[in-house]
């Protein structure tokens, strides 16, 4: 998962590349502000069904988003910005997790 910000446009293009290069994973979830360019850039080298785009999404609607998009014994590792939104949604998988 990458959390995006739309004032952060280079950062986007970094992390398209890091991807590419060392990331590899089942599956891309961008959330935040500003992931439309994140995205562009990763359907030139994956797969569409590979990448959920939740950009724009409320962090609530956002972490049920993302729960309908994961299997049950997924492992979620998450880069990208930390502040404002990003803190918002780790609180909301926090009492996401403590409602089950």
């Amino acid at each position: 998962m990458v959390n995006c910000r739309s004032d952060r446009i280079d950062r986007s293009f970094q992390m398209a590349r890091l991807i590419r290069d060392r990331l590899p994973a089942d599956n891309y979830i961008l959330t935040g502000t500003g992931t439309e360019i994140l995205s562009r850039e990763l359907h030139k080298t994956l797969e569409g069904e590979k990448i959920l785009d939740a950009g724009r999404k409320t962090p609530t609607d956002a972490v049920h988003t993302i729960a309908d998009f994961v299997a049950d014994d997924s492992l979620i590792f998450a880069i990208g910005n930390t502040v404002g939104y990003g803190a918002e949604l780790v609180e909301n998988f926090l009492l996401n997790e403590r409602k089950q």
